[in-house]
């Protein structure tokens, strides 16, 4: 069984809940931990003016909040964005292969697939990223539409909670290590590592309002995320989770300056 909750923000009473009868996954198993390989775990991936978007194991449902029922449900979908009445995600159609979907949020209709499409994910609230012929694509989750295309797969990308979109891979191999920054609606290129003049791409840990957290060797830095450019060489700490009260290293938190 998935129990739904929803809260008042502002009490914290709550709001409605729902239960929906989980369907088997098709590995046996009804979860793991969200860290593992495959996110089996329930997670609530967004919520609109009248649907609650539920993925569990191998399936997606979708939640009348009113009412606490299940309008539709997918199974081997596993959904990874909500925007604009659409959901995006990646659908298992055998061993060892996929495509992406978008589907209408109110009926579970299909609006868009990129055929042969793997390892969706989510790059901002209206683009995801997934893996196709040794590329890796983002894709606007409401039209289906090819916005961005980059050499290589694995490449993973991450919204700054404001206007810029990051995409950045890091290898053994310096071939293998590469950063690229571009607006999140118009898709325009800000700045790439490596340019060409010999600078190190660093790893990156975190990406927040404008400000990319990584690593260069041992050394925690921070780089201006419209620019690229250096703002502190020796910053002390690279968080990977972070928000406006400060950043996450590890198991330990890190309070944010000012």
């Amino acid at each position: 069984m998935i129990e739904v909750l929803a809260v008042e923000t502002a009490t914290g009473k709550t709001a409605w809940s729902a239960e929906i009868a989980a369907a088997p996954s098709a590995t046996g198993l009804s979860a793991i931990p969200i860290g593992a390989d495959e996110m089996l775990a329930p997670q609530v991936i967004g919520v609109d003016a009248g649907t609650a978007v539920v993925t569990a194991a191998d399936t997606t449902y979708a939640v009348e909040p009113s009412a606490g029922t299940v309008r539709w449900k997918k199974p081997d979908f596993r959904a990874v964005t909500l925007a604009d009445g659409v959901v995006a995600g990646g659908e298992k159609t055998g061993f060892g292969e996929g495509r992406l979907l978008g589907l209408a949020a109110a009926t579970g209709e299909q609006r868009w697939t990129v055929a042969e499409a793997r390892q969706p994910a989510a790059a901002a609230p209206r683009l995801l990223s997934g893996s196709l012929n040794d590329k890796t694509l983002v894709i606007d989750t409401v039209s289906g539409e090819r916005r961005v295309a980059l050499d290589g797969e694995g490449w993973r990308c991450r919204h700054d909670a404001q206007s810029l979109v990051l995409c950045s891979k890091y290898g053994y191999r310096a071939a293998d290590r590469g950063i690229t920054v571009f607006d999140a609606a118009s898709v325009q290129k800000q700045w790439a590592l490596p340019d060409g003049s010999g600078r190190t791409v660093p790893k990156v840990a975190g990406f927040w309002h404008g400000a990319l957290y990584g690593e260069v060797g041992d050394e925690p830095i921070v780089l201006d995320g419209k620019t690229g450019q250096d703002r502190q060489t020796s910053a002390g700490a690279a968080p990977n989770e972070i928000d406006r009260y400060g950043g996450v290293v590890g198991s330990t938190f890190h309070r944010a300056a000012g």
